[in-house]
């Protein structure tokens, strides 16, 4: 089966709002971008073997970037996130992937492990793989085959929208558990929290 991984981002002076009071726009901006190249480097990862990795994104900043970290990039076209994907959906299954792992660029502690137990569990048979975030209620990355053409549903409480499409199609769907992708940067407490761990990482 072959793999495709799909990374949204959204224009930096849209993202990471809600950390406006800890960090300036600047700062903000310099966050996306770092956490986009450590997820685009771990799912480059070769024990992980993604055919593709596409990055779609309407900031031509953002793009940039991430083809030099090695994404084929997508111009986003509908404005919205779900339309986002759906459009790199749609790129991806045209470029010949049997199942697409999409994986938000604001989850930096991924690890290939991560993504590797996700495309096994694909590969295993599962329909819909889901990687909650700590509160069980937000994806963080999420696993289709080819034939799981779910809507995508990502925001509030999307992990139990996602389960619920797939449950009305009969599709065998798995929840995987990582403390490492269940960390998104969306509050102050979530940077402090990543930058503490960041911190650990670097002196193991």
């Amino acid at each position: 089966m072959k793999f495709h991984a799909i990374v949204p981002v959204k224009t930096l002076y849209q993202a990471k709002s809600r950390l406006a009071e800890v960090l300036t726009p600047a700062a903000r901006h310099a966050l996306v971008l770092e956490m986009l190249e450590r997820v685009l480097r771990t799912l480059r990862d070769p024990a992980i073997g993604f055919e593709v990795i596409w990055l779609v994104s309407a900031d031509p900043v953002v793009l940039e970037a991430g083809a030099g970290w090695g994404a084929s990039v997508l111009h986003e076209i509908g404005g919205e996130l779900n339309l986002a994907l759906e459009q790199a959906r749609t790129a991806a299954v045209a470029a010949g992937a049997g199942a697409v792992l999409v994986v938000p660029g604001d989850v930096p502690l991924m690890t290939p492990e991560d993504a590797v137990a996700m495309t096994t569990l694909l590969a295993a048979g599962a329909d819909v793989v889901i990687a909650p975030d700590a509160a069980n209620e937000g994806t963080n990355a999420l696993g289709l085959r080819r034939q799981a053409s779910i809507p995508f549903s990502f925001g509030l409480a999307s992990a139990m929208r996602h389960q619920a499409e797939a449950a009305a199609r009969g599709l065998h769907v798995t929840i995987y558990h990582s403390p490492t992708l269940a960390l998104d940067i969306d509050r102050p407490a979530h940077l402090v929290r990543y930058r503490a761990l960041t911190l650990e990482r670097a002196a193991s």
